[in-house]
């Protein structure tokens, strides 16, 4: 029968032995994977250690700080890069790298759209005051009377009103509804679309303020189809488009120059 101690000293010899062949204690060794076993199923055995969630859906990903607060964010998409990532064993931390790096993607992607849309647009804006030359003032306000009559028969809110307002603007505006609008003012001008300017005869779609002052007054005083109307007393019915003319004379009699 062999010695106790020595069997006990053979045994810690070999364990000494196995650590500095192998590096590390034997119960902090891994199983290698097995024969034909896929390397994403053999990391999964081992979840814990790579960083693998149990399930897609335990990933935690989240689209990086500096993602616009108002571009959408493609949860779809996402859904699937969890599915694909764990079926091939990826960390959670390699996951939120791959989508970093796709939304980096579309962020520049955005930009140069934007870059490029901002260039065809100073473009057009500089053909357009190429073709108008000295006319461009007139026909402008010419445009922006005529969006602002069309938009009162519209009944658009002040919100509406100045986001049209934007599209005209010389600096920003786009030109392709400038040169719209300001066909649309000049049709107006000719009488061709005169309901839309208080039916009674078209009138300019460049009134001064004194101009719309003037034709206040006259509406409003005796035989004036705006004291016609009225000249009953509270609760007279006004006609709407007569009403639409006298709100649109008054904003016009505010103003310190032409629209």
């Amino acid at each position: 029968m062999d010695d106790p101690v020595a069997a006990v000293a053979k045994l810690t010899d070999m364990e000494r032995a196995a650590k500095q062949k192998l590096g590390k204690p034997a119960d902090q060794l891994m199983d290698r994977p097995g024969k034909d076993e896929p390397v994403a199923d053999w990391m999964k055995k081992n979840a814990a250690l790579f960083g693998i969630p149990e399930s897609p859906d335990k990933y935690e990903v989240k689209p990086p700080e500096n993602w616009p607060k108002d571009a959408k964010w493609n949860t779809e998409l996402e859904g699937k890069a969890r599915e694909i990532a764990h079926k091939h064993g990826l960390s959670g931390a390699a996951l939120q790298d791959i989508v970093n790096l796709e939304a980096e993607n579309i962020m520049g992607l955005m930009g140069k759209a934007q870059a490029d849309l901002e260039t065809a647009t100073a473009e057009m804006r500089a053909q357009l005051v190429k073709d108008w030359g000295d006319q461009y003032p007139v026909k402008e306000a010419q445009a922006k009377a005529a969006a602002q009559v069309i938009a009162e028969v519209a009944g658009l809110d002040n919100t509406a009103l100045e986001q049209i307002a934007g599209t005209l603007s010389p600096k920003v505006g786009d030109a392709n509804v400038i040169r719209m609008f300001q066909a649309i003012g000049e049709m107006m001008g000719d009488d061709r679309l005169s309901a839309f300017n208080g039916g009674g005869g078209g009138g300019s779609l460049t009134t001064t303020p004194a101009e719309a002052r003037a034709e206040l007054n006259k509406l409003r005083a005796p035989g004036g189809e705006y004291f016609e109307a009225t000249k009953g007393g509270p609760g007279s019915k006004v006609p709407e488009q007569l009403q639409r003319r006298i709100e649109h004379l008054t904003k016009l009699a505010a103003q310190g120059q032409k629209v």
